[in-house]
């Protein structure tokens, strides 16, 4: 998708504030230690979560933030980074990433999660409230649900609605989900 897009962005952003996202989820993290953030831009919610005592894998394949003691970042290719690790993640945050990257690399994804949790916030199909400055892959609510179902994940939590991730005058349609593969993460 539009690796040119974001970088030009991430240059210019300087917004350190996690998301709302990150802030809900923070309470599905239970005992873990090591969470990896799909698409991780700026690093906000890395640096969030890092400030949160977990261990933190960022990875972005237009941009790199700076490391710390907790967050380390990665500038690469979803596929790439996949085909060369096995998963030892507790958590994989996903915000925004299946609305950024091609099908295949959500379907690799999901296919290289081995246990724990994955956190999801996407932009559904039916949000028309986003400027159209860039290419985004929509996601279809139904046909994430059964992705996840037949890669062996258990659904813990989901929703479509607005008023989830409002961003200036934008209100977009966001699909949030929470699912397993185990049951080693509890709420705190």
């Amino acid at each position: 998708m539009n690796s040119k897009h974001w970088k030009k962005y991430y240059k210019k952003s300087h917004d350190n504030t996690p998301s709302s996202f990150a802030q809900e989820t923070i309470k599905w993290m239970g005992n873990a230690k090591k969470i990896i953030d799909f698409g991780c831009g700026n690093g906000r919610d890395s640096y969030f979560f890092g400030k949160q005592g977990l261990s933190v894998l960022g990875i972005d394949r237009a941009y790199k933030p700076k490391n710390t003691k907790k967050v380390k970042f990665i500038q690469q290719d979803i596929r790439k980074f996949i085909k060369k690790r096995v998963d030892t993640f507790d958590v994989k945050y996903c915000r925004f990433f299946f609305s950024s990257v091609e099908d295949d690399a959500i379907d690799s994804l999901l296919t290289w999660v081995r246990q724990g949790i994955i956190l999801i916030e996407a932009r559904d199909k039916s949000d028309k409230s986003f400027e159209n400055d860039h290419e985004r892959n929509l996601q279809h609510y139904p046909t994430l649900l059964q992705k996840l179902g037949k890669n062996g994940f258990t659904i813990i939590e989901k929703q479509v609605s607005q008023g989830l991730a409002i961003k200036g005058k934008q209100d977009p349609m966001i699909i949030r989900i929470v699912a397993h593969k185990d049951n080693l993460f509890n709420k705190k």
